[in-house]
């Protein structure tokens, strides 16, 4: 594709720059339309250390206030020496057309740290000569440039913390280069955004330069931010869009090849649940043409997708992000014993499912196609191994695996890998490590906790190279953890009450303890709490959809419906709709020998006529106070 290398240098003053759009800004607006770079992306993780323990067992949904990561004191170090200059040329193939959004936005989710940088540039028009007065906010580290001569270096670099900075700019008359260096550090969820208001300012306008005319660009502009899906989800026939904004000359738009559900999906709507087109989709928004059809959901699975659409014209890309949620015909399980729907849901789940470990302990209970297990571990284990964030979801059911199945229907080799696995990992944040794993949240300590006791069971005698300790250690440790974290639960009930989201990533921990244990009062206490949330999830889900207040939750939960680990779990456990492919969870149940109160008649499904009411308190301190 053609990039644009905007000059550095002034462009001349005595005439407008060829193929210019500007908007006016005026006080009080934000500059939001740029020529970006491609995202420059360094892993940098700074030197292993252990971190203090700060975790006090009184669980909240946000950072736990424990200093800079390795990879955030690395990054302060070099602050310390790095000059940032004004490359004499870079590329910028795609625009970012902010249309009424103030922010130039680039915020994500990454599983490992990585240091992520990017250039904007656009063009400034004055009326005359004047110095104005410009607002600067940022996560992350912002420099400015007004053609060759810097003119702010803004550096808080504080995770996920907005900083602002006030500075001024001579502007000559005519037209002059603005350029942004936006930098930032990716710890997990990171914002990363930057922000440039005018303050103070007479007869200023901004935009970009493209081989196109003004009209054409400010057309696909409008025309790429009135689109829309027709439907929110989607349960059966084809995915369309509308465009609410129609474009006095066609415009020609690509869903191309690499459409997938979005990235930012992590962990409980299938991340892998679309796969690609095999052939770009492209169609024509005109008068004439107000609507496109994109793709059949016949065969595709359940889950919520991203789609981006892309323009590309005057030598530029111009993208447009939308989602939607994909809910093709569920399946129902209607047997009337639980025993039944286990055996069921094992079938389907061994047939087919979401690429993960789970499945893979699945297929080895069930003894069929080790080929598909071996594959699947091979994929698990490097996500283990570098430490992503998200990890310890990973490694129970690995540990799971290797506890009921080691030494069996696998080569040897990827036993002696698995074993390795398991005792290079890092247990918890007191040891040594440069990764940006979550320790804080409810559910991560738990599966922490639960995975150091079973791997130090496992390996009673073995030392566990990262912490020097030896697995009797782990498991004597581990053990007092998670009483700690049983105690919590009982003084204070959960933090992430009724999550679709995390009640199924707590019954990954609690489904690979009860099963994986000889522990007695571990046993009984995992028995305990499961019966609990099992209870409050026959509550809350009416018509096989996770409802009501939630702890934490996510839009994905919440428009994928019944789409979600949690609501398979239920289907299970109680009978109703359920779609294959959410299998981490509820693969676990089918394969334990735990089974839920019975709650069938009387709270998963009361009878009709008859009034149902629930008051009970969740939360830190026991301050959500919930009726149902």
């Amino acid at each position: 594709m053609k990039t644009i290398s905007l000059p550095v240098t002034d462009p001349k003053k005595s005439e407008d720059t060829p193929g210019a759009t500007l908007w006016p800004v005026t006080t009080g607006q934000a500059i939001n339309r740029w020529h970006v770079s491609e995202a420059e992306i360094e892993y940098f993780p700074g030197t292993p250390r252990p971190m203090p323990d700060a975790i006090d067992y009184r669980f909240v949904n946000g950072w736990v206030a424990t200093g800079d990561l390795p990879c955030r004191e690395a990054l302060r170090a070099r602050l310390l020496t790095r000059d940032i200059r004004l490359p004499a040329t870079i590329d910028f193939p795609s625009l970012h057309l902010g249309s009424e959004d103030p922010r130039v936005d680039f915020s994500t989710f990454c599983f490992r740290p990585l240091l992520i940088r990017r250039w904007m540039r656009c063009i400034l028009k004055s009326d005359r000569a004047q110095t104005v007065r410009l607002a600067a906010e940022t996560c992350g580290g912002m420099h400015v440039w007004l053609d060759e001569t810097k003119v702010l270096a803004h550096e808080p670099y504080d995770r996920n913390i907005g900083h602002s900075a006030a500075f001024s700019a001579d502007l000559p008359k005519g037209e002059s280069v603005l350029t942004v260096f936006l930098e930032d550090l990716h710890e997990r969820d990171t914002s990363c955004f930057f922000k440039l208001t005018l303050l103070e300012e007479s007869g200023v306008a901004a935009g970009i330069q493209a081989e196109i005319d003004s009209h054409s660009m400010r057309e696909v502009e409008a025309t790429l931010n009135g689109l829309r899906t027709d439907r929110l989800f989607y349960d059966k026939g084809t995915v369309r869009v509308i465009a609410d904004y129609l474009p006095d000359r066609s415009v020609e738009i690509e869903l191309g090849p690499d459409w997938h559900p979005s990235e930012t999906v992590t962990m409980n709507v299938l991340p892998d649940g679309v796969g690609k087109s095999a052939q770009p989709i492209r169609f024509t928004i005109s008068k004439d043409s107000p609507t496109a059809e994109l793709f059949d959901i016949a065969g595709l699975r359940a889950g919520c997708i991203s789609l981006t659409f892309v323009v590309q014209i005057g030598g530029v890309r111009i993208e447009r992000g939308l989602g939607t949620s994909i809910l093709p015909p569920s399946l129902r399980f209607s047997q009337s014993h639980i025993t039944d729907r286990k055996r069921a849901a094992l079938d389907i789940m061994s047939a087919g499912g979401k690429n993960e470990p789970s499945r893979a302990l699945v297929l080895m209970a069930v003894g069929k196609e080790p080929e598909q297990a071996l594959q699947l571990i091979e994929n698990a284990l490097p996500s283990v191994i570098e430490r992503h964030d998200c990890a310890d979801f990973w490694l129970l059911p690995l540990l799971w695996i290797y506890r009921k199945h080691a030494r069996t229907q696998l080569p040897d080799d990827l036993w002696r890998r698995l074993h390795s696995v398991i005792l290079n990992f890092r247990y918890w944040l007191d040891e040594p490590g440069n990764d940006v794993m979550w320790y804080w949240s409810e559910n991560h300590v738990l599966c922490f906790h639960i995975a150091q006791f079973l791997a130090g069971d496992l390996f009673p005698d073995e030392i566990f190279p990262n912490s020097g300790k030896t697995g009797s250690e782990h498991r004597a440790q581990a053990e007092k953890r998670l009483h700690r974290w049983f105690d919590a639960v009982d003084e204070h009930d959960l933090a992430e009450w009724n999550s679709a989201a995390y009640y199924p990533i707590d019954f990954l921990g609690l489904f690979t303890l009860f099963e994986n244990t000889d522990d007695l009062r571990l046993k009984e206490r995992t028995r305990a709490l499961l019966d609990q949330i099992f209870v409050m999830t026959a509550l809350h889900t009416l018509e096989s959809v996770p409802s009501g207040s939630q702890g934490r939750i996510y839009e994905k939960e919440l428009f994928a419906g019944s789409a979600t680990e949690l609501a398979s779990v239920a289907a299970i456990a109680f009978g109703g709709d359920w779609y294959a492919g959410h299998d981490r969870a509820a693969a676990l149940l089918a394969l334990s020998s735990y089974e839920p109160p019975a709650l069938t008649s009387g709270f998963a499904f009361p009878p009709k006529g008859k009034r149902l009411n629930a008051r009970y308190t969740q939360g830190l301190n026991r301050n959500a106070k919930l009726s149902l």
